[in-house]
């Protein structure tokens, strides 16, 4: 997928309403992608996080309809994980690759880390997240 190619829009999705009830996710903190569309508050998402975007681009792709994607993302906490997991990985690769201050890179990583364990519902710790996406990795 050509990242350039991504389109992004501050409307707010029809399934923000339901994350909202679900996790507690408010507009203004949360992004969102539905379809072949991110959606945010923000227009001028970082790198990284349209990367991992991107990603949820490509897994809606591949189940075939992102609202069967999306209830199966609401409804089965295991299969969100892995979305999660892929996406964070992706997100994290960009982030070794052009971070190379360490304590920038560990100030960016303990935000990813805290992002991953707090939202989703309760699906992973902090201390998985930090093992699961680690700050070095050879890729």
């Amino acid at each position: 997928m050509n990242l350039k190619e991504v389109k992004i829009s501050t409307a707010i999705p029809e399934v923000f309403y339901e994350c909202n009830r679900r996790f507690g996710v408010q507009w203004g903190k949360v992004v969102i992608t539905y379809g072949d569309t991110i959606y945010s508050a923000n227009p001028n998402l970082p790198q990284d996080i349209i990367i991992h975007e991107a990603t949820h681009i490509k897994q809606q792709k591949a189940y075939g309809d992102p609202k069967l994607w999306w209830d199966k993302y609401l409804e089965d906490k295991k299969f969100r994980y892995f979305q999660e997991i892929e996406a964070y990985e992706n997100q994290a690769k960009y982030l070794r690759a052009t971070i190379n201050d360490v304590r920038k890179r560990l100030w960016t990583f303990n935000n990813l880390w805290r992002i991953m364990s707090g939202s989703y519902g309760g699906m992973i710790t902090y201390q998985e997240a930090k093992r699961l996406i680690p700050l070095f990795r050879k890729e």
